[in-house]
């Protein structure tokens, strides 16, 4: 499927085959749409995350999969994240603590690795935020990497 460094295959995956079988926890993915003009995702209907490196015209209008990997989650004050995960349950591992939930209203699945140990009591709600460069985007069909 793709051969390079250990780094370069975590960080640019070719496929979304390869994105799901390196890191631990598991990327999470997600069902998505790039605006008509290919310089956004648009996720759950009003969610727009404009895409970091250009546009991606070849995609514009088109269903996608949007990957973020558990690590990529930033933890933001209450209601201002661009995503928000309704906790199911919480593992502490030490100086990492997973936080498995339901994303937005469409219950996607979702796991978050933050750093440090938090205690979340179920169906708190959680605002978080993914930098945009750490947004990894795939064909719907082909499942290859969309852009850079």
């Amino acid at each position: 499927e793709q051969i390079g460094t250990p780094l370069e295959v975590y960080e640019y995956p070719a496929s979304k085959f390869v994105a799901g079988f390196i890191g631990s926890p598991a990327m999470n993915f997600f069902d998505a749409r790039l605006s008509d003009d290919g310089t956004k995702v648009e996720y759950h209907g009003t969610t727009h995350l404009p895409l970091e490196n250009g546009s991606v015209p070849s995609h514009g209008g088109k269903k996608i999969i949007m990957g973020i990997r558990p690590e990529h989650f930033e933890l933001v004050e209450e209601g201002t994240g661009s995503m928000h995960i309704k906790v199911d349950h919480v593992e502490t591992l030490g100086a990492d603590t997973l936080v498995h939930g339901h994303l937005d209203e469409e219950h996607s699945l979702v796991t978050v690795r933050l750093p440090d140990i938090h205690h979340f009591k179920k169906d708190t709600l959680l605002s978080l935020t993914v930098p945009l460069k750490k947004l990894h985007l795939f064909d719907i069909e082909s499942g290859k990497r969309i852009g850079k």
